[in-house]
């Protein structure tokens, strides 16, 4: 089972790579010096791309773009747009972004830690600038690791550890009965040796040594549901 739509436009973007695919056609990939290169690179091809009628896209964020971490309860807090600036703020130091963050986030009990999704602003502003300038809409932006992780939830509910690794990142989330409590990224990706060290790193500094996992590899040039699943010891 696949949690990334086959009709319409879709398109996943990184920072040194994008690609595109319309109406389930095969995916098409191209390496970018850039963000903005590589949205005004799949804008084109979209525009160019005659069984597009109207240049509209769905967006698969990348990981190193579009970063899990937990946002904690704090107490006194009295709305939901102080609990949204709170984890802006929190954003940069938990995930490694550089900038100023904008954060997404579910809804969650009070008291309870939630898991948000940040981006740098000037990033979302990019993306959405470079698509406006070439005619092109953005029908939805969001990370690709959140369909990686529905798709491995649906094949093995109980899962407790989950590693996405794509072209430019790994992202690392772990929790109970698809609750997430711990969360990390590593990107840009460095060599494999020094990827998998960070990994075993990650690992034990979040105490995820145990339990039912699995690691979901996206490569550059496969399509997105074509993601390949292995256990992950």
């Amino acid at each position: 089972m696949s949690s990334v739509p086959s009709e319409g436009a879709q398109a996943y973007v990184g920072q040194r790579c994008v690609a595109w695919r319309v109406d389930g056609q095969p995916w098409q990939w191209q390496q970018a010096d850039g963000l903005e290169a590589g949205v005004a690179a799949l804008a084109a091809a979209l525009k160019a791309d005659p069984a597009v009628r109207k240049p509209r896209v769905a967006l698969w964020l990348a990981g190193a773009l579009a970063r899990p971490f937990i946002v904690p309860p704090v107490p006194g807090l009295r709305s939901w747009t102080e609990a949204r600036r709170l984890a802006a703020a929190l954003a940069p130091d938990e995930t490694g972004l550089g900038g100023p963050c904008e954060v997404w986030m579910d809804a969650a009990p009070p008291g309870q830690a939630v898991l948000g999704v940040a981006i740098e602003t000037a990033a979302r502003e990019t993306i959405e600038r470079v698509l406006a300038a070439e005619g092109v809409r953005a029908t939805a932006m969001r990370p690709w690791w959140t369909a990686a992780i529905a798709r491995a939830l649906d094949e093995r509910a109980a899962l407790s550890r989950i590693v996405v690794a794509e072209p430019e990142s790994l992202v690392v989330l772990a929790g109970r009965d698809a609750v997430f409590s711990a969360a990390a990224t590593c990107a840009p990706l460095p060599s494999p040796e020094r990827a998998a060290a960070w990994l075993q790193r990650t690992v034990l500094s979040l105490g995820l040594a145990e339990g039912d996992g699995l690691r979901v590899a996206l490569s550059s040039g496969a399509g997105l549901t074509d993601a390949v699943m292995e256990p992950w010891a």
